[in-house]
């Protein structure tokens, strides 16, 4: 088939689609007409949207396939609305732009049971790259590279896992309501990751932000084994709320003798709550993801 959402049409639940190098998406003909032959048709809100069970991969990669947002006014580049999809893999996922409602997401996920991986999403502005949905469960969002959005990855939910993913050049790199941020990579951000709600923040990279970990709220979070230097501003800000105490022990600050000033990043309070930061590493872990277009 010429488009995805017509392959998807034919395909039985739990089959896999394999979809070969090219552009796909609503317009891609480039005649400003949405849903021509071959193309994409928005449906609920996604201009790619999966209502099935599928696993949805490229045979060549993310470098070589494009599923094109711009152009189409809808809320979602790729919206799943079903769960046990995989959406890509590492080596065989999409590239993904953001759709005309920029205020939405490239890629949104409303189901459980959810995996997105292998995923370069670019150039989303004022949008959301990855988005799930509040209190959705069982969702697995890795090894993507996405550059270039108002927030990065936003992942609600207390069973999620954002792992090893590298995101840039963004507002908020990741923000976490609950679940695991593990083994990222986040640099030249606003704030790198903002962790809430008993999430937790554990093996990743967050260099040369303005702000390099964010957390709030009146639940704990827990951020170790992280290494946090070269943020302009502070490393780590807390602005937990009275009596809320934040675990950052066992992070690199940029120095042997923990955070403080330069060269180190420093820790900074934005509320009522505390952060204990004793005991500390004094080298800096090997955090390395990478990312297989």
């Amino acid at each position: 088939c010429r488009s995805i959402t017509q392959t998807m049409a034919n395909a039985a639940s739990g089959d896999t689609i394999q979809v070969r190098p090219g552009i796909y998406g609503g317009n891609t003909n480039f005649d400003a007409v949405v849903g021509g032959p071959g193309e994409e048709v928005p449906t609920f809100g996604g201009m790619l949207t999966i209502v099935k069970p599928l696993i949805i991969l490229s045979t060549d990669g993310a470098a070589a396939t494009l599923i094109e947002g711009l152009g189409v006014i809808t809320n979602y580049s790729v919206l799943i609305l079903a769960g046990d999809v995989e959406f890509g893999r590492p080596g065989h996922g999409f590239m993904v732009t953001p759709p005309q409602n920029s205020t939405s997401a490239g890629i949104g996920v409303f189901a459980t049971n959810v995996k997105v991986r292998g995923n370069l999403l670019v150039n989303g502005q004022t949008a959301t790259g990855i988005l799930t949905a509040n209190a959705q469960a069982d969702i697995l969002i890795e090894k993507n590279e996405v550059v270039g959005w108002d927030t990065g990855i936003a992942a609600r939910g207390l069973d999620n896992v954002v792992s090893k993913n590298q995101v840039s050049r963004s507002v908020f790199g990741i923000y976490a309501a609950g679940g695991d941020v593990v083994g990222n990579v986040v640099v030249g951000c606003t704030t790198g990751i903002k962790v809430d709600a008993f999430a937790t923040a554990i093996g990743n990279a967050v260099n040369g932000n303005r702000t390099g970990i964010l957390t709030g709220g009146p639940a704990p979070a827990v951020i170790q084994k992280n290494n946090i230097f070269g943020n302009s501003v502070c490393g780590l800000t807390q602005a937990a709320t009275l009596g809320v105490v934040v675990d950052a022990t066992d992070n690199y600050w940029g120095a042997a003798t923990g955070p403080g000033s330069d060269p180190a990043d420093s820790v900074c309070s934005a509320g009522s709550g505390t952060a204990t930061t004793t005991p500390f590493a004094t080298l800096r872990y090997s955090i390395n993801p990478t990312f297989d277009p």
